[in-house]
Order: structure tokens, then sequence, then C-alpha cells
């Protein structure tokens, strides 16, 4: 999964959108650009690959 969320572009979906993917994986408030906040989703997908 972390590969395929690599390949999309940040512009390809609204702020919101990212922040609202991130809030649902990490469980947390979010309010981050959107390139942040695809950062933070790749973080939290290879955390949780590294603890599985």
């Amino acid at each position: 999964m972390i590969d395929v969320v690599e390949q999309i572009p940040e512009e390809t979906y609204s702020m919101d959108d990212w922040n609202e993917a991130l809030m649902y994986m990490s469980n947390r408030e979010a309010r981050y650009s959107s390139f942040t906040a695809k950062e933070e989703i790749l973080e939290f997908l290879k955390y949780d690959v590294e603890t599985d």
C-alpha cells in the first residue's frame, strides 16, 4: 500500500481528503497541508508494517 500512496500526486486529492484519510487511519485529529498529510499517511503505513 505504501507504493500506491507514494505514486499519488498530492494535488490529485484535496487537503481535506488527505486529512480525512489520515484521521481514518490513525484515529487522531489532523489539519495538515496535502503534502504533509500524505507524508504522515506514509509514516503511519511504514510504522504499521514495522510493528507487525
